[in-house]
């Protein structure tokens, strides 16, 4: 006896193959045109980050030369009557501004991704530079301790709210972080003896304890 109706097909052998070539292909070139995309974007992140490294260190040299030119003292521990910083070490451009000769250009006072303070200064003058400066100052810092904070990037935050430009005293423990304004989110701190330490917050915490163990405290001038 025949049987009618319609013979059962396989199935589909492509349903079980796997992507076809033409699928590949344009996988590819989605994934090629991600990376083309994202590329550009790291690469500019760590130029501008090496930026922002090199003007810490440039700043650690002038220190160093105004020192050599003053009895190895930083502006913040010589008296205003003698050409230093003591009394107004608490306005971070005067200090910068005394060491005007060693910095040569005001340009390696502003990190390179801080939008906020750009263009940079084009001269030492107070109307120029007051609002152009992205590093604090390390008040502790001093020739006998080359690991001492010297300066580093601003955009710190104390318990999640922003430091207020001026000194301030950090206690020891203190929950600090960079916010996400600059270095997504990081910042770089330069120490007295010239080298500069990339960091994250957990880094920076740990940077901050060491600092501090001597003192419980760390004084620092926000501009």
């Amino acid at each position: 006896m025949k049987t009618t109706g319609t013979a059962l097909v396989p199935n589909d052998r492509r349903s079980a193959a796997g992507l076809t070539l033409l699928e590949v292909l344009v996988l590819v070139v989605v994934l090629a045109i991600m990376a083309a995309m994202l590329l550009p974007h790291a690469s500019i992140h760590n130029s501008t980050r090496i930026q922002c490294c090199n003007d810490l260190k440039e700043i650690a040299i002038a220190y160093k030369l105004w020192a050599a030119d003053n009895h190895d003292k930083y502006p913040f521990q010589v008296s205003v009557t003698n050409g230093g910083t003591m009394e107004v070490a608490n306005q971070a451009w005067q200090t910068y501004a005394v060491m005007s000769n060693y910095l040569n250009t005001p340009r390696i006072l502003v990190c390179p991704v801080d939008n906020a303070r750009m263009p940079a200064a084009t001269n030492f003058d107070r109307t120029n530079l007051e609002s152009h400066i992205s590093y604090f100052i390390g008040l502790d810092a001093d020739e006998t301790h080359p690991q001492a904070i010297m300066s580093g990037d601003d955009n710190l935050t104390l318990d999640t709210l922003p430091i207020r430009p001026g000194r301030f005293t950090l206690p020891r423990h203190s929950t600090v972080t960079w916010n996400t304004g600059r270095h997504y989110p990081g910042g770089n701190i330069g120490f007295a003896d010239g080298h500069v330490e990339i960091g994250n917050s957990n880094s920076l915490a740990k940077i901050i304890t060491n600092a501090t163990a001597g003192t419980n405290r760390l004084q620092l001038v926000f501009p």
